[in-house]
């Protein structure tokens, strides 16, 4: 027998399709609106260096979500991250990493709906460049008022989504926010090939351009631009010409180093849906099993970043904005895809591909947030949630038999006791979050809209990623 985590009963038919289904889910709660700062990043470290450094922080983070896993096993009942620590290390520590969960969830479900809002209004009436622009040519009316698109874009897309009440039923979203992470990384790399093939690729160093022989260039040759090109370099910090140019090169890699790390970090990190993932492995669940899963996942988004990041690289080098989606615009991308027409096309391709990506993102950071608010407000009694989404929470002694006989027992058991073959039962807190799912769930969304239209100066159009940049790396 082995330890089952929360609501194993419910996931999809076969072992395969449960493994996909749970590593595609995985995949989708790390690869978000982050990946659009990576080529830049990637860029400001050279090839060798950048790729080590993706590859480095997903083992990392491998490591800590194995942790996660066996945490789980070994703690039975911890299937949050609140009980794990609790579990662990003591009551108070488990309180402060569950409100730090939901700060943490919070900010995201923000910031993904400013980059939604972004990536539908463009920046009118001064550029064309929204996906309702690209697809309309109007730059005026609506499109002006940022607060009533954001609010468009919670109602009309985000809420509908919200309906969905596990994260079982999102599996269809999750193959398509992956679908569209592929196509995102697919449509960088052909605008790479197509650079070579016309002769226009940039060079892409190996090595962070501080430690060439002839110092940081623009791509071109002469010294004319430091690298990172002011107004959106990572690490630079604001530093430009000759104070960025008197650094030692040693110590402009550091600076650049750990700017970079944070950027990496981020878009890396999912934590907070390793234990909501583990149920959809069903009565196939292992803690090998599921740590097989992260692994599969991190490779995914690992071979979706590094795609990504070098096809931009090549096609625009050092003029690559922080946030990457504003160098693929019509104009840049027309003359490597032979005109106009094509380039507004693919345009559209990427910023609707995109909005797919972060939408289901939002979507998975709501589900633990909900599930953590519900077990911060009524979990008195060592109960946990599942961040499955509709309430649905085991006893401690749940679990399933290996070889699938068992199935795992549901949470919607009508029993109110725990027994000792490991029956699930409803806890407190999951009964409340089911109980009062819409109101969890909506209230969530509108406060969350509220902080994006309130907060000033929360904006993704230009350089607000390298701002976000300076803000983790203090």
């Amino acid at each position: 027998m082995v330890a089952a985590p929360p609501g194993a009963a419910v996931a999809p038919s076969g072992r395969t399709s449960a493994f996909a289904s749970c590593t595609l889910a995985l995949a989708k709660a790390i690869i978000g609106a982050g990946m659009v700062a990576i080529p830049r990043a990637y860029l400001t470290l050279g090839a060798a260096l950048g790729t080590a450094m993706l590859a480095l922080v997903a083992l990392l983070v491998l490591h800590s979500k194995a942790l996660l896993v066996d945490g789980a096993r070994r703690y039975r009942g911890a299937t949050t991250y609140r009980r794990l620590v609790q579990s662990a290390v003591g009551p108070r520590t488990g309180l402060l990493a569950q409100v730090s969960v939901i700060l943490f969830c919070f900010g995201f479900v923000v910031v993904n709906l400013v980059v939604l809002t972004d990536v539908v209004r463009g920046n009118p009436p001064a550029a064309c460049n929204g996906l309702v622009c690209l697809l309309t040519g109007a730059v005026n009316g609506p499109l002006e008022s940022r607060s009533l698109v954001l609010l468009a874009v919670a109602g009309g897309a985000a809420a509908p989504l919200l309906l969905l009440r596990s994260i079982q039923r999102l599996t269809w979203l999750n193959y398509a926010g992956i679908a569209s992470s592929f196509s995102l990384a697919a449509l960088a790399a052909a605008l790479g090939a197509s650079a070579l093939a016309r002769g226009t690729a940039q060079p892409l160093p190996w090595m962070p351009p501080h430690l060439a022989p002839d110092g940081p260039t623009d791509g071109g040759g002469d010294n004319r631009t430091p690298w990172p090109s002011s107004g959106g370099g990572i690490g630079s910090r604001g530093v430009r010409g000759g104070d960025a140019a008197a650094r030692h090169p040693l110590v402009s890699l550091v600076v650049d180093a750990v700017g970079v790390l944070a950027v990496v970090l981020t878009s890396f990190v999912a934590h907070q849906a390793v234990h909501p993932a583990m149920p959809l492995l069903g009565a196939s669940y292992t803690p090998a099993r599921m740590r097989r899963v992260c692994a599969a996942a991190l490779a995914i988004a690992l071979a979706v970043y590094l795609c990504f990041a070098v096809g931009a690289c090549l096609a625009f080098g050092p003029h690559l904005h922080a946030n990457a989606l504003s160098s693929f615009s019509v104009a840049a991308m027309a003359p490597l895809l032979g005109g106009e027409g094509a380039a507004r096309g693919v345009a559209v391709a990427l910023l609707g591909g995109y909005f797919v990506t972060v939408l289901s993102s939002l979507v998975l950071f709501v589900h633990p947030l909900r599930t953590s608010l519900a077990e911060l407000v009524w979990d008195n009694s060592g109960a946990e949630g599942s961040g499955l989404g509709a309430g649905r929470g085991t006893s401690r002694e749940a679990r399933c038999h290996s070889d699938g006989g068992g199935g795992g027992n549901s949470s919607d058991s009508e029993s109110d006791n725990s027994s000792e073959d490991g029956s699930g039962v409803r806890d407190v807190a999951a009964e409340r979050e089911s109980r009062h799912y819409l109101a969890l769930t909506y209230g969530i969304l509108v406060c969350a809209t509220a902080a994006a239209i309130a907060i000033p100066g929360v904006h993704l159009g230009r350089g607000t990623l390298a701002g976000l940049q300076c803000i983790c790396r203090a």
